[in-house]
């Protein structure tokens, strides 16, 4: 009998695992990102790249659900926070706009948190894996319908400074408001890069996932290492508010005792059939019919920027309520988990000899 290479099977392993992170990054960096807005584009170099850089947020909340063994919905509503805190915290500042004040956190909580890892990434591979057909539809739909209502809005309403512009212009990205046109091209190849993620993942997907020392001190070194590079300069006391916010959630998944329940991770192994993963086809259609009906019905741009505040005030409230509520439930079964059980003794019926 052959011997196994341990060495070459270890490799093949981690080889995948990180197949599974970049994936599960792109399926982010969809809806993180290409549909909150459109300016950065979708060519090879925006995509691959931008995810390379997204597997690092990615990672951190994904570390943080395989390695507590998170397995109901709070814990993926934790997992996404932490994945928020650390896009808009490691890779960019701009969680540290609002000063110590949590705004932007809960902003972030309620669009990276809310809208990427639990909806993206989470929700819609358990209900492609449970064949729920007509729920996605749906979902795709009014998702998409929601899409391009908020992309005309956000081009109208959202301002770029000048750097942003001339970084922007400088990698011959165009800033001006796509037509109705251009936008269905745009959200067509979002769309098929959103279902081939969804296909491609299944083939990828770990059985079982625990992190080891070695994969977690990876994680952290490089978003300190990235941190420091892109966030320090900027804004010194910037370790202090990702600390308090990190940490904080990070305790609020501490493992508990296990349960007869699989992991998150482990729960949604399994492929896709790639005619199941086409129930997502009214993402793209819906969006494009949207951003066509509010271009032409020639709303004001007050309106407009209505629609956009609108949004993002939805964000920043869906955010504040979605981590109390996961804050709430992880609390409440470590106080069951803590509090012992007491057998109860029923008590004689009167008059009856014992």
């Amino acid at each position: 009998m052959k011997p196994v290479d341990t060495r070459k099977t270890l490799w093949l392993h981690r080889v995948r695992l990180f197949g599974f992170l970049y994936l599960s990054a792109l399926l982010m960096v969809v809806a993180s990102e290409r549909i909150y807005w459109y300016w950065g584009g979708v060519t090879v170099d925006s995509i691959l790249g931008l995810t390379l850089v997204y597997s690092i947020p990615a990672a951190a909340g994904l570390w943080a659900l395989a390695l507590t063994g998170g397995r109901q919905l709070h814990d993926v509503v934790l997992a996404g926070a932490l994945f928020a805190f650390v896009v808009e915290g490691v890779v960019t500042p701009i969680i540290y706009a609002d000063g110590p004040l949590p705004l932007f956190a809960a902003m972030f909580v309620g669009w990276h948190g809310l809208v990427a890892f639990l909806g993206a990434w989470y929700l819609v591979r358990k209900w492609l894996l449970g064949g729920r057909v007509r729920l996605l539809l749906a979902t795709s739909g009014l998702t998409g319908l929601a899409w391009g209502a908020w992309a005309r809005a956000a081009a109208t309403a959202e301002t770029l400074d000048a750097e942003e512009v001339a970084a922007l212009l400088a990698e011959g990205i165009d800033t001006s408001v796509l037509t109705p046109g251009e936008f269905a091209i745009y959200a067509g190849l979002v769309g098929a890069i959103f279902m081939a993620g969804h296909w491609l993942v299944g083939y990828l997907w770990p059985q079982q996932w625990v992190p080891g020392r070695r994969s977690t001190r990876v994680v952290v070194l490089v978003a300190i290492g990235y941190m420091s590079l892109a966030v320090l300069p900027i804004v010194i006391w910037a370790p202090l508010k990702l600390a308090a916010l990190v940490g904080g959630t990070v305790l609020l998944m501490k493992r508990t005792p296990t349960s007869t329940r699989p992991s998150i991770i482990a729960q949604l192994y399994g492929l896709v059939p790639l005619r199941r993963v086409l129930t997502l086809l009214p993402l793209p259609i819906a969006a494009s019919a949207s951003y066509w009906l509010v271009s032409v019905a020639a709303i004001s741009e007050n309106s407009l920027s209505g629609i956009y505040w609108s949004i993002v005030m939805t964000q920043v409230a869906g955010g504040a309520l979605a981590y109390v509520w996961a804050a709430r439930r992880a609390l409440r079964k470590r106080i069951e988990w803590k509090t012992p059980t007491m057998d109860v003794i029923p008590s004689p019926e009167p008059n009856k000899r014992i």
